[in-house]
């Protein structure tokens, strides 16, 4: 056995790191994740067990690095971070990420002399697993998980209604594994070992018989009311903008809506000077989506560039527009919380002219609108001086119109399964996501942003709704098909027509949650504890 990796080894885990990379936005080349571990765990055969982490390190930390580069630009462009300290946020943030994958490599090489059968279950269960605990560890940073990099494959991800997206990181991980070790059985066919044949055969069958399965329920349930809309059949790639609508079955109810993207400059957008501007932006905007019909109007979080419960002038504004129009109107703005504390909210005005609902924002932005562990990190404060100083919000407000029961949730949380799942869970039948991603700059992140609001809807079984600043704003069915987006920086708006389930049947996922990984959890928990 090798007791150091080689110049090679070093090449296959970074491939493998490169492959991963590749399958998510903006490459989108999503057919290559069922590939991309292949490398990996080619490699890992004949190392030990401490090579074996530092080869996964390197795989998670390459294909991070590639995945998050947009880090540097967002913290040194608008959190004045100084260059030199945003680079090393963001190689830091990739090195935290690479150890995941690390400790997958680590545990795996540990079965690496038990049965071919056994590593196909074990490997994707301890991936799942690792993906769990990334979603919650140091407040969770659940971006680009593997099953992620699917969002465009309808027929597949549909099985996230069950399993979340764990499910499809569970599957392409067992693909990968089946693959690889199919090729070195087929390789070990002069020197045949006991069981041979079963062990290949179980190693082709189970992940075929699998997908096959969940192949089968996808296309089931695209062909099934409410989720086979004509319109919009044959995948992402084949809806056309124009495409409009879903499926009215009877248990629907229809609702124009109006996104509004005004793509305000990040460095304009709390420009006192630049406040009258982007007002009438918005209310320009706003006025065109009533004019094609829309009943709510949707504005992108802090649209509203000043403090709407404070600034009366401006508030009475909205208000008045609301009840001329008469429309719904949904508008982000920050909130004040004591003397010092911030709140990154979205109010609800009504048709009248009433502010109906606020939600404040529950799950924050690390860095980005706070700073975490400040005792420990109390230097922290002197080197980022664009960070904000947020508290989080505590109820998950449902809003009602006339035509819905939704949920808002604002940026960042849009990635957390288990928040919008709280607001379907308390009866919501439609999820708005607002956001401002022009921090971004012009980079991976906006569409990496935007692919998993796609697992939302699946998961929930609701259509997601999307208006961001600088986009990508769009729309999303209950089955995750994408109606309809726009380019990021335009300024511009989106109207359609959806339909929403009045009496809406609740999913697995909704009501049992990430019941999946904590199952592949507690089979890792027992497996590496009692065997």
């Amino acid at each position: 056995m090798k007791k150091s990796f080689e110049i090679k080894d070093i090449f296959l885990a970074a491939s493998s790191g490169l492959l991963i990379a590749i399958s998510f936005p903006r490459f989108n080349l999503y057919p290559v994740a069922w590939i991309g571990i292949i490398p990996l765990l080619t490699v890992l055969k004949d190392k030990d067990k401490k090579d074996a982490f530092y080869l996964g390190w390197l795989v998670g930390a390459t294909s991070f690095i590639v995945i998050i580069n947009w880090v540097t630009i967002t913290m040194y462009n608008y959190g004045k971070v100084p260059l030199p300290v945003s680079y090393t946020i963001m190689f830091l943030l990739a090195a935290y990420l690479g150890l995941y994958t690390a400790i997958f490599s680590y545990l795996f090489n540990l079965i690496k002399d038990r049965s071919p059968q056994i590593r196909l279950v074990i490997g994707p269960s301890l991936w799942v697993t690792l993906e769990l605990i990334r979603n919650y560890l140091l407040t969770g940073f659940p971006w680009a998980q593997l099953g992620y990099s699917q969002y465009e494959f309808m027929e597949l991800i549909q099985i996230a209604d069950i399993t979340g997206v764990y499910g499809i990181s569970f599957l392409i991980v067992m693909v990968n594994i089946a693959i690889t070790e199919t090729a070195i059985l087929i390789k070990k066919r002069g020197r045949k070992e006991r069981g041979h044949y079963r062990n290949l055969i179980a190693l082709i069958a189970i992940p075929v018989l699998i997908l096959i399965m969940v192949y089968s329920y996808g296309y089931i349930k695209l062909s099934s009311p409410p989720f086979n809309s004509p319109l919009t059949k044959g995948g992402q790639r084949g809806v056309k903008e124009e495409m409009r609508g879903f499926l009215d079955n009877g248990n629907t109810q229809k609702m124009r809506i109006g996104l509004i993207q005004g793509n305000i400059e990040q460095g304009k957008k709390w420009d006192v000077k630049f406040k009258r501007e982007t007002i009438d932006i918005y209310l320009t905007l706003s006025k065109k989506a009533k004019s094609e019909g829309a009943g709510l109007i949707i504005w992108p979080e802090t649209a509203a560039p000043f403090f709407f419960e404070q600034e009366r002038e401006y508030q009475n504004e909205l208000t008045t527009f609301a009840k001329q129009n008469s429309v719904y109107l949904l508008i982000g703005s920050p909130a004040m919380k004591g003397r010092d504390g911030l709140l990154n909210s979205a109010y609800l005005i009504s048709p009248k002219g009433d502010v109906l609902y606020r939600y404040d924002k529950i799950h924050l932005v690390p860095f980005g609108e706070y700073v975490p562990l400040t005792n420990i990190l109390f230097f922290i404060n002197k080197m980022v001086e664009g960070i904000g100083d947020f508290v989080p919000g505590e109820d998950y407000t449902i809003m009602k119109t006339d035509g819905a029961r939704f949920g808002v949730v604002i940026c960042y949380e849009i990635i957390f399964p288990e928040l919008v799942r709280e607001f379907v869970k308390r009866d919501a039948n439609l999820m708005v996501t607002i956001t401002n991603d022009a921090w971004f700059g012009v980079s991976s992140a906006p569409y990496q942003h935007f692919s998993m609001a796609v697992f939302r809807a699946v998961e929930n079984r609701v259509p997601v709704i999307r208006a961001a600043n600088t986009g990508i704003t769009g729309i999303i069915d209950a089955s995750g098909r994408i109606i309809k987006t726009t380019d990021i920086f335009a300024e511009t708006y989106i109207t359609d027509e959806i339909a929403i389930s009045e009496v809406h049947k609740k999913t697995i996922y909704t009501k049992y949650g990430d019941i999946f990984s904590y199952l592949c959890a507690a089979a890792i928990i027992f497996f590496y504890g009692w065997t």
